[in-house]
């Protein structure tokens, strides 16, 4: 029997006494980010054997309505996924965004007129067209954020209207096209403000209670430390669907090792215990290399605490692990993938908080403030955090340093488990897990050698002279670990440059905190631009 196959019919064995029960959740779905044509059939056909009853096509697939009415090639394989999911018995919704690609009528300076009166008519007539273009889909996922005008920035619309007034100029059409054609309106939840979720709160309070509700794990981004997003199964008379990340959002980079089943298990209970409706799982799957391949085990996860939320993770990464190695590699193995979440999240975020350095000198120092998990949870000791990241001790900088030398000595372990189990496996099986542990290791180091030179630096530009030598032993280590890597170049030449003028450095630093005091002003951002 094929692999796939087989194990497709032991994932039966296991989930089917499940599906007799009441189900924890009524939807169950994936969503696909890749266009890959081939990697979608093949999860398409296997979703059944995972529990999924329907799927997202989103992101490199589809973001706009113009791709399918302007795109006759997309338009085709789009209508032929969906054909192949309803021969399957999987709904498919397609993940949109407004506004977007809008006609010069409804457009001034690059700005989009949200206020002009033929504007819900253009909606409404453009997703009647899109119904008309792609009849089998079972309805549309919409999305007010990122996309090409966001209609609570003054910098992208023109528009006299409070904000929550401003979106129903674009959820009232675009409900009365899915309701005429019989489809389903889910609206997602993505802000990056608490402002932001209270316009939502309002505008979906305007709108009728069959429309659906899609909000990550977390607010607005897949960051582990965040506390549960607040709108999760929490908007009164609708019901909602939790997505989840599958595939590599939270790691050091997606050709790591990454076993994230403690935290799936987790917000499938708070899920469940919020009343959510479904969850979604995105599924990166040229990320994960598909099915047969070790980011599978996330996929597996989701589908066993989607149908029992109740379960423990080191069960339900037994079972896989089972299913996947032979017999003598089963103890190593767990043991290996045991730490993976950990090491990767602790690896990428400082002490719990939005920082990595290697994204950048502007993006590391703005997002302390930018990103402070004290927007979301109010906690005194997230705001006493956020304010010591912005005004380092030498204590704080040995914690720093302390929590990278934890995950390397946890990479470390897991490639020794793996190494263990590898002497069970055949070569081609071992081969390319091998490279994702050892990517693990070589991550963290890099990590490490970027917060030594970035915290050392926030300090030496404080006054703290002798740290200037931590600044530079890191910029060694980072050349000598990954010389070609341009994120390496950049940050090495950033803080070079700030380096020779600490004076411009820090006037940099004041500019950036005003930009991030606008950013953290919706109603501001609403009503006006940004200060040159």
């Amino acid at each position: 029997m094929p692999r796939k196959r087989c194990l497709a019919v032991l994932l039966f064995l296991v989930l089917c006494p499940m599906a007799a029960a009441d189900p924890a959740f009524e939807m169950v779905g994936w969503q696909f980010h890749d266009y890959d044509m081939p990697l979608s059939r093949e999860a398409i056909a296997l979703a059944p054997d995972y529990g999924v009853n329907f799927i997202i096509l989103s992101h490199g697939l589809i973001g706009e309505a113009s791709q399918v009415l302007k795109d006759n090639a997309r338009a085709a394989d789009l209508a032929e996924l969906t054909e192949w999911a309803a021969l399957h018995g999987i709904r498919t919704y397609l993940w949109l965004h407004e506004l977007n690609d809008l006609p010069i009528e409804f457009m001034q300076d690059g700005l989009a007129l949200v206020d002009h009166p033929a504007l819900p008519t253009f909606l409404r007539g453009r997703y009647d067209d899109l119904f008309r273009r792609m009849p089998g889909i079972a309805g549309i996922v919409m999305t007010l954020h990122e996309s090409g005008r966001r209609i609570f920035r003054s910098t992208e619309v023109i528009s006299e209207l409070p904000v929550p007034d401003r979106m129903m100029r674009i959820l009232d059409p675009c409900y009365d096209a899915c309701k005429a054609a019989g489809k389903q309106l889910i609206v997602r939840n993505f802000f990056y403000q608490p402002k932001e979720v209270e316009w939502f709160s309002e505008a979906l309070g305007r709108l009728p209670d069959d429309v659906l509700v899609m909000g990550k794990t977390t607010p607005h981004e897949f960051m582990p430390f965040f506390p549960p997003d607040p709108m999760m199964g929490r908007v009164p008379g609708k019901k909602s669907i939790v997505e989840f990340d599958l595939g590599y959002e939270k790691a050091t980079t997606s050709h790591s090792a990454y076993c994230q089943i403690e935290y799936i298990g987790r917000y499938a209970r708070t899920a469940e215990s919020r009343g959510a409706t479904g969850v979604v799982g995105r599924c990166h799957l040229g990320e994960t290399q598909g099915f047969n391949k070790l980011g599978e085990c996330n996929y597996y996860a989701f589908s066993r605490f989607a149908a029992n939320p109740g379960l423990g993770a080191d069960s339900v990464l037994r079972e896989w692990v089972k299913l996947r190695f032979p017999p003598a590699a089963v103890e190593p193995m767990i043991s290996a993938l045991s730490r993976t979440q950990e090491m990767a999240h602790r690896s990428r975020y400082t002490l719990s908080c939005w920082v990595y350095p290697l994204r950048g000198y502007h993006y590391a120092f703005g997002h302390i403030r930018l990103r402070s998990t004290y927007l979301w949870s109010r906690d005194e000791a997230d705001r006493e955090m956020t304010e010591l990241l912005m005004h380092p001790t030498p204590e704080l900088y040995e914690r720093i340093l302390g929590e990278k030398d934890e995950v390397m000595e946890m990479c470390k372990a897991s490639l020794a488990d793996f190494e263990r189990a590898a002497l069970h496996m055949h070569p081609e099986q071992a081969a390319p897990i091998r490279d994702r542990f050892e990517r693990n290791l070589f991550e963290a180091k890099k990590k490490r050698a970027a917060s030594r030179s970035f915290w050392a630096f926030r300090l030496w530009l404080e006054g703290r002279q002798e740290y200037r030598d931590d600044v530079l032993a890191g910029f060694e280590q980072l050349r000598e670990l990954d010389p070609d890597d341009g994120r390496v170049v950049k940050f090495i030449a950033e803080l070079e440059e700030k380096m020779a003028d600490p004076e411009a450095a820090r006037a940099e630093d004041e500019k950036i905190m005003r930009e991030i005091s606008y950013r953290l002003d919706p109603e501001r951002r609403a009503r006006e631009g940004y200060p040159d």
